[in-house]
């Protein structure tokens, strides 16, 4: 019988990373239709979701609340800037291995808890995380 070790994460910390994600097309329309406020709680919520998923301090997924249209799609999709911080004391989980696990979580949607999110939903699965 298999027995299932949690892996200890202390790689180096890299330094704090800006990237971005993509709504997909009904997540744009979705957005583009919240006011200011709104889009505040969304980003807030999108947040949470993806450091509940990662895991991660929510605190060390930031973002400035800006957004730009992809212009190689149609029907129009939007990027979200999400950033990932450096632990301050270097004793979670590294910058990169936050990067890479964002990356998959958003790859893997339909089989992931990023699926269920009321934010994270709208993630478009074939773009996943990019650091910019």
């Amino acid at each position: 019988h298999l027995k299932i070790v949690p892996v200890e994460r202390k790689e180096m910390s890299s330094s704090s990373t800006t990237g971005r994600v993509r709504l997909t097309p009904e997540g744009t329309v979705y957005f583009e239709s919240l006011d200011d406020d709104g889009r505040k709680d969304f980003y807030a919520k999108l947040r949470q979701e993806l450091a509940d998923a990662i895991p991660i301090d929510p605190r060390r997924l930031t973002t400035n609340g800006n957004f730009e249209t992809d212009t190689s799609t149609s029907p129009k999709q939007f990027f979200l800037s999400i950033n990932v911080e450096q632990d301050k004391n270097k004793q979670k989980i590294s910058v990169s291995s936050a990067i890479k696990d964002l990356d998959t979580l958003i790859k893997n949607k339909p089989y992931t808890a990023i699926s269920n999110g009321e934010s994270t939903s709208y993630l478009d699965q074939d773009f996943g995380y990019k650091p910019s």
